[in-house]
């Protein structure tokens, strides 16, 4: 071999050896980054930095604070206060009788410095501490649950009384009485401020519970009804903050012991021991009666119709009315038609159907629940609800009449209007047999009743546009769809209240944008046509519209309110398909004021096709 072979080969294995050295640096890296990694609370799938900080596995506070949102800072750290306090408790006693009152349970106060302390020792520095208190928290604002405090303090009372087999013992509603020549009971009052200042000071040595002694040994009967007499609560609607929507809260039933035939009792009957059962008070409104006791009235409603035959959006529409039906808006309080039915998607039951988007017909999940947030906007309008927001389509609908419907798109387009009324509204809807009705109940205290009426201030034709079709005949011509009107439409609203007309108001102004037509031509058609292909050819040439539903789907005058409170004057009908909907978004409307009918935002772009 020659001494310059000899020199390559030597250059090549010195390569060879660099280039091995390199990939087992990388490969030794690799396993240590894999082993931080798996020690990272972030790399452990399925678990919340929650769960890994708290089983002992953690990573930088500092990364923790600033990647979890509010809530999970404080979830996080209300669990490392649990824990810090869970070991602690607070032993009250008299005599050989004591309760232990638990820190965490009694939501006791603590310093936030404690808090840091415990944080570090858990390998959580400042950060997380500093992003806790940063949202407002501190330990010493801590409100002791008083609640929990007396409950524990009874039942040391109880225990002493059954030691001394004196006194009285309650069991829920049944109260046992043990006559005694003497009666030691628990004064609550002083107890409880002992309890509170030690709890208050982080101070869990021992508290001796302050006692009263009634020589006579009479139980005291103004603790006895405290402890069991309670009013019963009515079944009610609460506003939830977090979900946006009203929530039934339960009844509570009520209970009264009859104290003064106890004493009677107790001073004249000779008997040691005595028992009372208290009687049950039956709240006025349950969750069974509570319909017809806050929704006696029926304020509007409103019907259209729908094609049963369009499986697809048959199915959206009835998903959708049942999503709202029930609904109930408090006094003050705004409904979301989005909020309520939520996102349209496969997997709740939202099918593909037929839309309009942009350039006309097209299909698109959940195609068909714009009738039902229409329909509700025509129940708002004639029970005379606030319209906080709403958006026409792009183009004309049949079952409204035009500058009745509401589009929407989730999380683009809602339909929101508020109740104001001075009492709860509940919305019933019901879909079968084509017909979708949706009311309006609550209490009516006046007399109201509502016009509506509209005027085409604009009305554009639409034109007839050509595409060659080589299955026809040379010069034939085949008319697949009319296409629809344009229109601008002014909608106006009259209320008479008590008789008393509030006058003629301008309530909307809606652009529905013109859709062209479509024909099927020959070849020879088109080449040899002298007119424009936008001429619609006569009438007897045109098949029967095959966008157009049956007659059967829309009956004469069938939309109009069923009630006085929502008759209003004859309009003119659309005659456009009624399963077809757009997102197409072209007016918004919020409150007395007539809206322009720009989009949200310029530059934006039409949402999905979605209704």
């Amino acid at each position: 071999m020659s001494k310059r072979k000899k020199k390559e080969a030597a250059a090549r294995a010195v390569v060879i050896g660099v280039v091995a050295l390199c990939l087992g640096v990388v490969a030794i890296f690799g396993i240590w980054a894999i082993g931080k990694l798996t020690n990272d609370p972030g790399a452990e799938p399925g678990r919340t930095t929650a769960d890994t900080a708290l089983s002992g596995t953690t990573g930088s506070a500092e990364t923790t604070a600033a990647t979890t949102s509010p809530q999970e800072v404080e979830a996080l750290v209300e669990q490392y206060i649990g824990k810090m306090l869970e070991g602690r408790s607070l032993k009250v006693a008299y005599d050989d009788v004591s309760v232990r009152i638990g820190a965490a349970e009694a939501n006791a106060p603590y310093s936030d410095d404690e808090l840091r302390r415990y944080l570090s020792e858990n390998g959580q520095d400042g950060a997380l501490a500093d992003a806790y208190l940063a949202l407002g928290h501190s330990g010493a604002d801590r409100e002791i649950d008083e609640g929990y405090v007396t409950a524990r303090l009874y039942e040391l009372g109880d225990s002493i009384n059954r030691q001394n087999d004196q006194g009285y013992s309650i069991d829920g509603r049944t109260v046992t009485i043990t006559r005694a020549d003497r009666l030691v009971s628990i004064d609550l009052e002083k107890t409880m401020a002992l309890v509170r200042n030690s709890l208050t000071a982080g101070d869990y040595s021992d508290v001796e519970a302050v006692v009263s002694v009634n020589p006579d040994g009479e139980p005291d009967w103004d603790e006895i009804a405290a402890r069991v007499n309670t009013e019963p609560k009515d079944a009610a609607y609460v506003y939830n903050e977090e979900t946006k929507m009203a929530e039934l809260v339960p009844e509570t039933v009520g209970y009264q012991l009859d104290i003064e035939r106890m004493k009677r009792d107790y001073s004249t009957n000779g008997g040691r021991v005595f028992k009372y059962t208290a009687e049950e008070i039956l709240p006025e409104i349950t969750t069974e009666n509570i319909r017809e006791k806050l929704f006696p009235d029926r304020i509007a409603s409103y019907t259209t119709w729908y094609n049963s035959n369009e499986e697809n959006r048959t199915t959206n529409l009835k998903l959708a009315a049942e999503y709202v039906n029930g609904t109930v808006i408090l006094p003050g309080k705004r409904f979301s038609y989005n909020n309520s039915v939520g996102e349209r998607t496969e997997e709740r039951g939202f099918k593909e159907a037929i839309i309009f988007t942009r350039d006309g017909l097209s299909d698109g999940l959940g195609g068909g629940i714009c009738q039902v947030s229409s329909t509700l906007y025509c129940c708002a309008l004639f029970s005379d609800m606030k319209i906080v927001e709403r958006w026409n389509h792009g183009y004309t609908v049949s079952y409204v009449d035009l500058g009745r419907d509401a589009t929407v798109s989730y999380g683009w387009l809602d339909f929101r209007f508020e109740n104001n009324r001075e009492d709860p509204i509940i919305i019933v809807t019901s879909a079968s047999g084509g017909m979708l009705t949706v009311e309006f109940y609550g209490t009516e205290r006046e007399s109201l009743v509502v016009y509506l009426e509209h005027e085409k201030a604009e009305t554009i034709e639409p034109k007839i546009r050509t595409k060659v079709d080589t299955s026809l005949g040379d010069e034939e011509y085949k008319l697949e769809s009319k296409g629809k009107n344009g229109y601008v439409i002014k909608t106006y609203k009259t209320v008479i209240r008590d008789g008393v007309s509030e006058g003629r108001t301008l309530i909307t102004t809606d652009k529905y944008d013109v859709l062209d037509g479509l024909a099927y031509v020959g070849k020879k058609w088109t080449e040899s046509s002298e007119t424009e292909a936008t001429t619609e050819p006569p009438e007897t040439t045109e098949p029967p519209e095959t966008t157009e539903p049956p007659e059967t789907t829309e009956p004469p005058e069938t939309t109009e309110p069923a009630t006085e409170e929502t008759t209003e004057p004859t309009t003119e009908e659309t005659t456009e398909p009624g399963s077809e909907e757009t997102t197409k978004k072209t007016k918004k409307t919020t409150e007395a004021t007539e809206p322009s009918s720009d989009p949200p935002a310029s530059g934006e772009t039409d949402p999905p096709a979605e209704s």
